[in-house]
């Protein structure tokens, strides 16, 4: 699952000029799948798509979504979609309020799949938009 997961992200990286995450890939998965609740789609044998978000702050009742991702050829098929919905409901039935997230400023098809379900712009760093779905 490890390598699956490196394998993806350091596909989509390219994209990003190694800017899609803060620590190395290796130690970024590791973290996910450790501390993360993780789903994702896996069609013959390969990873398609997947979701790690986090839902242990039972204080604030805010969820964080750490990534999502879609194998460039795997796009526009809905993964994406049926995942966000997943973890939407997932923190719904575990009586969160919230769903933050942060986004790269230059990754518009994710700004806009968060838009359609709901996320409202928070604030804006120099590289990231902070986006929040009120649950």
């Amino acid at each position: 699952m490890k390598e699956d997961l490196v394998l993806l992200l350091s596909l989509i990286d390219e994209n990003f000029q190694g800017g899609l995450v803060d620590s190395s890939i290796r130690e970024y998965c590791d973290k996910i799948l450790k501390n993360a609740t993780f789903l994702s789609i896996y069609k013959q044998g390969h990873i398609k798509a997947f979701i790690a978000y986090y839902d242990n702050d039972k204080k604030s009742l805010i969820g964080y979504l750490s990534m999502l991702a879609v194998h460039p050829e795997h796009q526009n098929k809905g993964y994406g979609k049926e995942l966000l919905n997943m973890a939407i409901n997932n923190l719904k039935n575990k009586g969160f309020k919230n769903f933050d997230l942060e986004v790269l400023i230059e990754n518009e098809i994710a700004i806009k799949l968060y838009q359609s379900f709901g996320f409202e712009f928070v604030n804006q760093t120099s590289n990231k938009i902070h986006m929040q779905l009120i649950l």
